[in-house]
């Protein structure tokens, strides 16, 4: 019994080990993957932009991406909101400014009785994504999991203004 147990503990630590790393060497996830082509699409559509992906990272502390880190969410969930889908489509409402202001669209707002929740935060998952945009520069959007008890959905998110504090921020190094 002894010698049972001595020789199972060394194996589950390196399954327990060696599970994660190999998860990881696989890449991107086919839904995170599919959300991504479908975010590229779009982009193709509405702006006409060339994006090829160049470089996906997995980022190493993903519990340190905020709703602060994302301009705008993309994506076709049917629980959570998010500005647009990937049809182009606005899916938020706008939000009304001062008197003579163009009004602001808040990604967060759902349409009136929707039914759809806020994203949950954290995301379980964070993939960092750099696009060539095809005009000697690139782009970088997020791909993140929110997840619920019951659903999740792969997200796009396109960074604000501070891209790189972001990226150290949530483990993600584009260079």
């Amino acid at each position: 019994m002894k010698r049972a147990i001595a020789l199972t503990v060394p194996l589950l630590i390196f399954i327990a080990v060696l599970v994660p790393i190999i998860a990881a060497e696989r890449g991107l996830p086919v839904n995170a993957r599919s959300a991504l082509d479908n975010y590229i699409a779009y982009r193709r559509r509405i702006e006409g932009a060339a994006l090829q992906t160049q470089l996906i990272v997995h980022a190493s502390r993903p519990w340190n991406f905020t709703p602060k880190m994302s301009a705008v969410a993309i994506g076709d969930s049917a629980r959570y909101q998010t500005a647009y889908g990937f049809s182009g489509q606005p899916l938020a409402i706008p939000t009304p400014g001062p008197p003579g202001t163009v009004d602001v669209l808040n990604e967060y707002a759902p349409h009136p009785g929707d039914g759809r929740m806020p994203l949950p935060f954290p995301p379980e998952d964070v993939w960092c994504v750099r696009l060539d945009t095809g005009q000697q520069n690139f782009a970088v959007v997020f791909v993140a999991l929110h997840q619920d008890l019951y659903n999740g959905a792969w997200i796009i998110h396109e960074p604000t203004s501070g891209l790189e504090e972001a990226l150290s921020a949530i483990g993600c190094d584009l260079k």
